[in-house]
């Protein structure tokens, strides 16, 4: 009888292990080289040896092909007894080769391998297959899914002393200091392993039938050794250099909620044993609150340092928001997640729940969060498809952002079966539920309820085709009732602030991130690219889909509801993928990969495939995964659990410093002088509980100074669209600061500064503030306050000295913006109505040329080292506020490499253009968009005396044109 499919698998995952086994036996051993001369070279200079180069491929061969002969026989000679039997065979060998597959690409890409993980592989694979084989001898005595849940048990109860260690270095040495060795846990752990794995063969041999009555409990006795497994949550203490102990200030409900946990895990252990361990085996005996106990262990269950990011950017988008709303603050209405409140919010929220609410335990409360996120998704999944299995490999192998995982529970509750049959229930719970997706991860939820909304279409088509006007009548109502609820409630405008947010923020990832593909897409990277661009498999795998079901109407239409949302949702996220691609990292494309492969994929193929295709779905779930998953697992961070302590080196205290919210932390000592500096700097200007406007884009300075954002988009960097600069401007006018941190280590990444990324706002503070340099810091004190003489010896500075603070503060400190020009150039068409014209073309008054001669109209021949056109604009009464952005079309015949312009101007208080005024570019042909007011030089001009536009690479472009000169005005 010829083997199955699923034979075939199994044979293929076991080889897989097998070659895996011989390499590192291989490649490990170091034999001798007998030297047949007394000869010099590159191996007798290390003593090294190629012999086993040399054994590696003949062994492997020959016992690839001796272990594929042996595997196909053996599944000919069950397939002859029992075919059943023989596919429960191959289901097992192929999940035992789930830890090898998983860390296959460790080797294959980063040049690491988990041994612990071939191991476990191996161990399985060799009890499966002896009992297989034992197995005809005995008239098919043994079952197989018995015996490898009895493997999984001992696996389990090996870890009662790593757990016990663990319990002990966390509770009883905080009182006296004396923690038991990681070494000698390892070593109690390994030989307790040893002990188990011989017993339970030794049982399986000769008292078979004893150990199969009685490996329920064996089982439920195992997971209870995992519920205890959630105390990792717990941290670990501090030790810093000098040798003292800290802590970390988890208050009571960390207790509370860490004993919870192991008491309903616990308890399910326990329950489940009463429903299914007192009969027959029952795979449902395995507690998915255990098994997450573990998954949590191994991912998120070592103690993080307290350490503190200089990145006051990125850090301080997860400090601020919880901070804020704890202090009255209005989600989305008064301060913005720039990601949404549970990417950013919930470790937050956390932290002053189950912490001190310090900056030092933020990234021990995103431990915990992730933890709480994780235990919701495996049992959301757990109930959507009734596997353990899959529910925890889904997780097991997610990495990047975590917090993309929060789309899952709805998925499970939208697209459940069931509740699809219950028109009005559905619509009910996709109404309430919808709008808190939305509200806790708004870019990426967005998109999802958009995808769902097919699901209502496909009832209003139901509705109308069966005539059921009384389904339509109660959904109807409902909507009557819900929608108004919106607009009476808070919720209402967080959502509308939320969508408004992502709207107009849409256009950054295509605009300011990352670089092109194809800078990133090259003949080095193509196995990586090819990796983390895997989500582009997603969609082709569900339009596949709907075009079989359409073909071959074998699909129930409710199951190709979720088939069509994942395909909707999948082609939405292209902007966010593709606009957002980074050289040798993830990035975006690796997120949605990751999200998309081990979430939403596998949830909708579950419920269209039988149990053998679901296997080979797993295989290439898990496969695909480990080669995305840039963190390989390790076995080691199950060890370190038992770390009484943690070293942190020195940490610096909010006693030592004016920083109460710091708590105590890893600070660099550069930026706790500078945070020190400013708050010391900010407490002398304004009263206690009095807030200032930073404009250095670093967030999380208004959290470690206790000082409240007077605007809800704390960062300038995240709000570049105009509406987002008119909405605050608008709110600014309301009840201005009188104190703004205009330069401080400003935070630019690649928008260019406040005066190019922030237009408006650079406009309106530059009017409204004056600039002063204190202790390294130029601060902005409002012209308001300066009128009402709140700062008593605080002189206004001289014109010369405002632009100079104006320009350190907001503009490109090499004065050069690039190819900024060529790309507002070539959106001419679009951004015209952004401006208004002042002067439309500078050729009708007076100008002059230097090296330059002319070949016709616009027409230029370089003559010399320094061309140059000047303007003479003495008689147009410009001032630099009032034209402020130069266009002409520009054309090189004949370039050799990139052009470069330099523009210089001069008003009546200096004759001759002045070295500092001025702005440099790369051009090229077509039109070209100049921001000179993106200089404060030119901006605060009183009046524009000439304009000089030179070519500084004369050399590369030796004539050109230069037409349709005009000087223009943002509105």
């Amino acid at each position: 009888m010829n083997i199955s499919n699923i034979q075939k698998l199994a044979i293929l995952i076991v080889l897989l292990v097998f070659i895996s086994i011989i390499f590192i036996a291989i490649m490990g051993v170091n034999i001798p080289v007998n030297y047949p001369e007394l000869i010099a070279g590159n191996i007798s200079w290390g003593a090294a040896t190629k012999i086993q180069d040399l054994l590696i491929v003949p062994i492997t061969l020959t016992i690839t092909v001796g272990v594929g002969w042996w595997l196909n026989n053996l599944f000919k000679k069950i397939n002859a007894y029992d075919v059943g039997e023989s596919e429960k065979i191959a289901f097992h060998l192929t999940i035992w080769g789930v830890p090898t597959l998983s860390i296959l690409s460790s080797l294959l890409l980063y040049k690491s391998l988990e041994l612990h993980f071939v191991y476990i592989s191996l161990i399985g694979m060799l009890f499966i297959l002896f009992f297989s084989r034992y197995n005809l001898k005995k008239n098919f005595l043994y079952d197989i899914e018995v015996i490898s849940a009895g493997l999984i048990a001992v696996f389990f109860f090996s870890l009662y002393p790593l757990v016990v260690s663990m319990i002990y270095n966390k509770s009883i040495s905080d009182i006296n200091n004396e923690s038991v060795n990681i070494f000698e846990v390892k070593k109690i752990t390994i030989i307790f392993f040893i002990v188990n794995i011989v017993v339970y063969f030794y049982g399986l041999l000769f008292k078979y039938e004893l150990l199969f009555k009685n490996i329920s409990k064996y089982i439920t006795a195992s997971q209870i050794a995992l519920t205890f497994l959630f105390v990792t949550l717990y941290p670990a203490k501090l030790m810093t250099k000098e040798g003292l102990v800290e802590s970390y200030n988890p208050n009571i409900f960390l207790v509370v909620f860490i004993v919870f946990l192991v008491l309903l895990s616990s308890g399910d252990v326990l329950l489940r044993y009463f429903r299914y361990g007192r009969a027959d085996f029952n795979p449902k005996i395995f507690s998915p609150f255990a098994i997450t106990a573990l998954i949590i262990a191994i991912k998120f269950g070592n103690t993080l340092t307290p350490s503190i990011s200089p990145d006051d950017y990125h850090f301080g988008e997860n400090l601020i928001g919880s901070w804020a709303y704890f202090n009255g603050y209005i989600p989305y209405v008064d301060f913005i997640p720039s990601h949404g409140l549970v990417f950013n919010d919930f470790s937050g929220v956390v932290n002053f729940i189950f912490y001190d609410g310090t900056a030092s335990s933020l990234r021990e409360a995103q431990r915990l969060a992730y933890a709480i996120l994780l235990i919701v998704v495996i049992v959301s999944i757990y109930i959507y498809t009734k596997s353990l299995l899959l529910s925890s490999l889904s997780v097991m192998y997610f990495s990047g952002r975590i917090f993309w995982l929060f789309l899952i529970p709805f998925f499970t509750v939208w697209f459940d079966g069931r509740l699809l049959k219950q028109k009005v229930k559905w619509t009910i719970i996709w109404l309430i539920t919808a709008p808190i997706a939305i509200l806790g991860l708004p870019p990426q939820a967005i998109l999802f309820v958009i995808s769902s909304a097919v699901i209502p279409f496909f009832f209003l088509f139901e509705i109308i085709k069966n005539r059921d006007w009384i389904t339509l009548k109660y959904i109807s109502l409902i909507i009557l009732i819900i929608f108004p609820l919106f607009f009476v409630t808070t919720v209402g405008d967080m959502l509308f602030y939320a969508i408004k947010y992502v709207v107009q923020n849409g256009s950054i990832n295509q605009i300011a991130y990352g670089i092109p593909w194809y800078n990133s897409f090259n003949a080095d990277g193509i196995l990586f690219e090819l990796i983390r661009m895997s989500w582009i498999t997603v969609p082709f795998v569900m339009f596949f889909i709907l075009c079989y079901a359409y073909e071959y109407k074998s699909i129930e239409v409710e199951k190709l509801l979720s088939v069509s949302a994942v395909l909707i949702f999948s082609l939405l996220l292209i902007p966010y993928t593709m606009g957002r691609i980074d050289v040798g990292s993830l990035s975006r494309p690796g997120t949605a990969s990751v999200f998309l492969i081990s979430g939403f994929m596998p949830l909708v193929l579950w419920s269209l495939l039988n149990e053998n295709k679901r296997l080979w779905l797993i295989v290439c779930v898990v496969f695909v995964l480990s080669l995305i998953n840039m963190n390989s697992m390790s076995f080691a961070r199950l060890f370190q659990l038992t770390n009484s302590f943690i070293y942190v080196g020195e940490l610096k205290k909010s006693k030592d410093g004016l920083l109460d919210n710091i708590g105590h932390a890893q600070v660099q000592d550069e930026h706790w002088k500078r945070l020190n500096s400013l708050a010391k700097l900010l407490d002398e200007k304004l009263k206690p509980n009095e807030s200032y406007l930073d404009l250095t884009s670093r967030n999380a300075q208004y959290f470690y100074l206790d000082r409240l954002p007077v605007i809800p988009i704390t960062a300038p960097y995240n709000m570049p669209s105009y509406k987002q600069q008119i909405d605050t401007i608008e709110k600014l006018k309301e009840d201005l600061p009188r104190v703004a941190l205009l330069e401080g280590s400003n935070i630019i990444h690649d928008g260019g500064g406040l005066a190019l990324r922030n237009y408006y706002l650079y406009r309106f503070i530059i009017e409204n503030y004056e600039p002063f340099m204190i202790d390294n810091f130029i601060i902005g004190l409002s012209k308001e306050s300066l009128m009402n003489n709140d700062w008593k010896g605080m002189d206004i500075p001289n014109d010369k000295r405002r632009k100079e603070l104006f320009v350190k503060s907001f503009s490109r400190t090499n004065l050069d913006i690039k190819k900024l020009p060529i790309s507002w150039g070539r959106s001419i068409n679009t951004l015209s109505n952004q401006m208004e014209l002042v002067i439309s073309d500078l050729y009708t008054k007076n100008y002059s040329l230097n090296h330059l001669s002319v070949q016709g109209s616009g027409y230029y021949k370089v003559t010399g080292k320094k061309p140059y056109i000047t303007f003479d604009l003495s008689d147009y009464e410009l001032s630099g506020k009032s034209a402020g952005i130069l266009v002409f079309e520009f054309e090189c015949i004949s370039p050799k490499k990139e052009v470069k312009f330099q523009i210089t101007w001069s008003d009546d208080m200096d004759s001759k253009n002045s070295e500092q005024n001025k702005l440099f570019f790369t051009a090229d042909d077509g039109f070209l968009i100049i921001p000179l007011d993106s200089s404060p030089r030119w901006y605060l001009l009183e009046k524009i005396k000439n304009l000089n536009i030179e070519l500084i690479t004369p050399q590369e472009c030796e004539s050109f044109f230069i037409k349709n000169i005009s000087l223009r005005k943002r509105y």
